[in-house]
């Protein structure tokens, strides 16, 4: 939680809306991760915060995703074991 009230308010807003209004993280693993050069610095500086404290990265890098990514973007997640997709 530390990192996360750094993190400025538009941001967690958006996290908001994946989590229905919920404080709450986002969860995962990854293997390999795409960023786009235009979210590169917001990525960098937001997993920045969470790189202070003790936060797992399979916590804080799915969540800075979240964090950064604009609101009119969605997110692709690829299901690996299902060989699927799916969008939030």
């Amino acid at each position: 939680m530390p990192a996360f009230n750094k993190v400025p308010l538009a941001m967690r807003e958006r996290l908001a809306m994946f989590t229905n209004g919920e404080l709450r993280f986002v969860g995962g693993s990854q293997d390999t991760l795409y960023i786009p050069n235009r979210l590169r610095q917001d990525f960098m500086d937001v997993l920045g915060l969470f790189l202070e404290t003790d936060c797992f990265s399979e916590i804080a890098i799915p969540t800075t995703v979240h964090l950064v990514m604009p609101p009119d973007e969605t997110t692709l997640f690829v299901d690996h074991v299902r060989s699927g997709s799916y969008r939030l």
